[in-house]
């Protein structure tokens, strides 16, 4: 969408509009990002949420420090052992610096892992919620199986409600404030 269009579009509903969410993709890979909060935040005087792997440690230190975030939602997809074994090298690091940044920063913010059955058990879910300990809230995200770029996954069972909450019991044992979000 071009710029022009959505900031015409929020132009048009101002009345209507408490705050902005930027997803993705991946946000932090926008060499602009910033430029365009600050444009959302001081020309339309609204919030702002941005949805983030956390996989770029200096892009969201300078934004946590421009004070341009007002919730943060930082997707934790596995534990620090599996994204070892599946993401390119370095990208961990970038991760576990910016959780330890988000934790101690004064920032709202919650982590959340989308669980997909065959990708995620209660083990997975211990050894998240330890390495994110000191968070303030978590949410566990049930995988719900429509429009996904993988067509294989298109076929793939969600988990039941119990078994979530299995989860939400085990995250519970480290973690102050654990969701279950449907």
């Amino acid at each position: 969408m071009p710029e022009e269009y959505f900031f015409n579009f929020l132009k048009q509903r101002k009345a209507l509009l408490d705050g902005v969410t930027i997803t993705g993709g991946e946000p932090l890979l926008q060499s602009d990002l910033k430029e365009f909060m600050l444009k959302i935040k001081k020309e339309h005087q609204l919030l702002l949420k941005l949805d983030t792997n956390a996989a770029n440690f200096k892009k969201l230190k300078e934004l946590i420090e421009s004070d341009l975030i007002d919730y943060l939602a930082v997707d934790i997809k596995f534990s620090w052992s599996s994204y070892q074994q599946l993401a390119p090298p370095g990208l961990l690091s970038e991760i576990e610096r910016s959780v330890e940044l988000i934790i101690n920063s004064d920032l709202d913010y919650e982590f959340r892992t989308t669980v997909v059955p065959g990708l995620h058990d209660r083990e997975e879910i211990k050894k998240i919620a330890q390495q994110i300990e000191n968070a303030e809230n978590y949410f566990i995200q049930n995988f719900r199986p429509v429009n996904t770029l993988a067509p294989e996954l298109r076929k793939q069972r969600s988990f039941a409600p119990s078994e979530l909450q299995e989860f939400k019991v085990t995250a519970d044992k480290y973690l102050k404030n654990v969701h279950i979000r449907n």
